[in-house]
């Protein structure tokens, strides 16, 4: 970046030749100011050095135009403004060559060049009108007295320094007087209009606005101290007092190529205060000075109106910091239960971690959640609920203690904070016996419950977030259990951040070698024979090593991939079964198959064409299915079971006596296997009801027509037991545990040389 673009930024947007001729007339608009300051710091600007300076001067002017008539004439944006300001320097320009060429006709108190320095005035008020009607918008109250307070104390300082001082000098006539009054007047007006639009901006207008509001106030200064000089007599031309119009015309060129203002996000600090203090003061100091010395009384009127609106900020100061308060308190608190809400809860639960952190204490979270509310407000309407809410806000709150912290989250749910973890579970019971007791709504007696997840700092998570979280889970975990309240237990948890993980991953691993089947032999019980065998999936994780399906299958229901995980098992264990069946292995495979993907009219069409497609036989496949499944939508799952069975696909139900299933239904269900459940498998030796129950399905079974699988045979007392009950079929790992492909074939073939 180049010195001309540091000191205009906005020239970086410009064409190059408009940069290139910027960069020119800004270079000798420098130069020329630095010669003026050599000059008439050294004494060279009278005399024999005369023609010098004003040659100095012509270039600093001209090149002083040429910047702002290029902003003009290239730049469309703000074009009034900066056409209101060329023409406002054009004009002081042009006095300025009347005044040195032809000068004032004899005697005459105003001349044309009065007229024309005169028009600057309000070309440039014009100017920063125009400029603060495309940057100020909505305006405060209190911007609005900060600028009056401005306006006030400019001119009463103003008057006191300046306007006094010419009226009251006697070498001039009264036309003199008037004429210099009113340049005194125009540059307390430029400057009194600058401090209201600086206070319309809150005094953060950009470097733009500095850069204008700067080099408009130093050319009213050096007005103002030229004519005070003059009309003391002591104004010598050429002196550095001259300096200040021309440093004043370069900020305000300088100011035309400047970037506008970026709109600020933060807050405005205590600083913004400054400037309307300072302005007052400065008023306060006139009204002193008029108690000890004469004084103006336009200046003192004008110096006590400042008071009085610096009086009214304040009072605008307490109004805003009372509504302030008032909006934070709104802002932190619940409308309906006037309780603290989810935004204070945050800050509150912070600040207390923070504070367990450095005194090695600890702090439990407790979320509460109304058990029936939904069906409440379904029966008696929102209002209803809303009375609800409102009683329950106090019922929790006289059972906690002044230094526990209650708040509402939103709905039904709400949120203790307690400091001391070991209090938890005895806050917990006090807070569902509070619910215990019924209310009365509109004549009608209401009993509302709650469930409470309890999380605790350091144990279960070290930030606000993470215990919001893990209270969520338990809460949900209490919920589904009953049990009133539940602390968070991470082994339960169903959405760590492991799982989240874990699920990513295995969309991943679908349809690639990292899901593996192992197969368990069935061992048909009256022949020894092993006919069948149960394809299981584990996962080869690549870094946590092979995980059983309960580690995997329910993340694959829960995020809707059984589908593609139950079609690849289904693939493989039939890929696997082509291969036995050409190294004359016969073996039927059974597959579990989910609800989800059993309840698809399509599938078993589909199925139909997995076998073709393997070249494996309809009877060497059987699908396991749930009772639960078939209890989901029992029609549509009979329709899938039927269609099923006419390709030849034999089906069994799992888990028989674990669900809920109809003996109805299953009736007219086509189906030809009942697997018991191993729950019921495993004790029988020692537990008559499980013996009792083996016995009742092996019975249902024949009269149903039905094979009877028992799963979980774990020794050979057992197998001979659930022989006598006349069980059809035996699983376990008595028999074998789920094996590889390659090692299912070694047993097979060693099993065979032993028979």
């Amino acid at each position: 970046m180049t010195i001309a673009e540091r000191l205009m930024p906005a020239l970086a947007g410009a064409g190059p030749r408009t940069r290139a001729a910027v960069t020119v007339a800004a270079a000798a608009m420098l130069a020329a100011l630095a010669g003026e300051v050599v000059l008439t710091a050294s004494g060279g600007a009278a005399g024999s050095g005369a023609v010098a300076y004003a040659l100095v001067l012509a270039v600093g002017l001209l090149s002083m135009l040429a910047v702002l008539a290029l902003r003009t004439a290239t730049v469309s944006s703000d074009r009034r403004v900066w056409i209101a300001v060329t023409a406002a320097a054009g004009v002081w320009v042009a006095g300025t060559v009347w005044e040195s060429t032809i000068g004032h006709a004899d005697g005459a108190a105003i001349g044309a060049a009065d007229a024309l320095w005169l028009s600057f005035y309000p070309l440039a008020y014009l100017a920063v009108v125009l400029r603060a009607r495309g940057t100020t918008h909505r305006l405060a109250r209190s911007l609005r007295v900060d600028g009056l307070v401005g306006v006030l104390s400019v001119g009463a300082i103003g008057w006191l320094l300046v306007v006094d001082p010419i009226l009251a000098s006697a070498r001039l006539t009264h036309a003199e007087t008037a004429v210099n009054t009113a340049y005194v007047t125009g540059d307390l007006g430029v400057m009194g209009l600058l401090v209201g639009v600086l206070a319309l901006h809150g005094w953060r207008a950009g470097r733009a606005w500095a850069m204008l509001a700067a080099g408009l106030a130093v050319f009213a200064a050096g007005d103002s101290i030229y004519l005070v000089q003059l009309s003391r007599g002591t104004y010598v031309e050429g002196t550095p007092l001259d300096v200040l119009w021309g440093a004043g015309l370069l900020l305000i060129a300088l100011s035309a190529w400047q970037p506008p203002a970026v709109p600020r996000t933060r807050a405005p600090g205590i600083a913004v205060l400054a400037p309307p203090f300072a302005f007052a003061v400065a008023a306060l100091c006139v009204l002193v000075y008029a108690g000890l010395h004469r004084a103006p009384a336009v200046s003192v009127g004008l110096a006590a109106g400042a008071a009085l609106a610096s009086m009214a900020r304040t009072a605008l100061t307490f109004g805003d910091i009372r509504r302030l308060a008032e909006v934070r308190r709104q802002a932190t608190t619940d409308d309906l239960t006037g309780l603290p809400n989810r935004r204070h809860l945050d800050r509150s639960l912070h600040a207390r971690l923070d504070a367990a952190r450095l005194g090695g204490t600890s702090v439990a979270l407790l979320l509460l959640d109304l058990d029936g509310f939904k069906e409440l407000n379904d029966t008696l309407g929102h209002r209803a609920g809303d009375l609800v809410l409102e009683q329950i806000g106090p019922r929790l709150r006289a059972v906690l203690r002044s230094s526990d912290e209650l708040a509402r989250l939103g709905g039904d749910e709400f949120a203790v904070v307690l400091s001391d973890a070991d209090d938890a579970e005895a806050v917990g019971r006090r807070l569902r016996q509070a619910l215990e007791a019924g209310l009365t709504i509109d004549g009608i007696d209401v009993r509302i419950g709650a469930s409470i997840g309890i999380a605790l700092f350091p144990d279960h998570g070290d930030d606000a977030e993470t215990l919001l979280q893990r209270a969520d889970v338990a809460m949900y975990q209490a919920k589904a259990a009953r049990s009133g309240h539940a602390f968070y237990e991470r082994d339960r948890d169903q959405h760590s951040r492991e799982r989240l993980a874990l699920i990513g991953e295995l969309r991943d691993a679908i349809g690639t070698d990292q899901l593996v089947l192992h197969f368990q032999p069935k061992l048909d019980v009256e022949t020894g024979a092993i006919r069948d065998v149960e394809a299981l999936v584990r996962w080869n994780h690549p870094e946590r090593g092979l995980l059983p399906p309960g580690a995997f299958v329910p993340l694959a229901e829960q995020t809707g991939v059984m589908g593609e995980l139950t079609w690849h098992v289904v693939d493989t264990a039939l890929r696997h079964v082509a291969g036995w069946y050409e190294r004359g292995i016969d073996l039927a495979v059974a597959v579990n198959v989910s609800a989800a993907t059993l309840l698809d009219e399509g599938w078993a069409t589909d199925l139909g064409g997995a076998l073709v497609c393997h070249g494996v036989p309809a009877s060497r496949l059987r699908i396991e299915i749930t009772e639960d499944a078939l209890m989901g939508d029992a029609d549509r799952a009979l329709r899938v079971v039927e269609g099923l069975v006419a390709t030849g696909i034999g089906v069994s139900v799992d888990d028989f006596g674990t669900g809920y299933s109809s003996l109805g239904l299953l009736k007219h269900l086509p189906v030809d296997e009942l697997k018991i459940d191993r729950t019921f498998v495993r004790d029988l030796l020692t537990d008559p009801a499980d013996a009792a129950i083996v016995q009742s399905v092996v019975d249902l079974g024949g009269r149903l027509g039905l094979r009877t699988v028992a799963e979980g045979v774990e020794d050979a007392e057992t197998l001979d037991r659930i022989a006598e009950y006349g069980v059809t079929v035996a699983q376990g790992y008595h028999i074998a545990r789920p094996l590889p492909a390659d090692e299912l074939e070694r047993w097979l073939a060693a099993r065979h040389v032993a028979v």
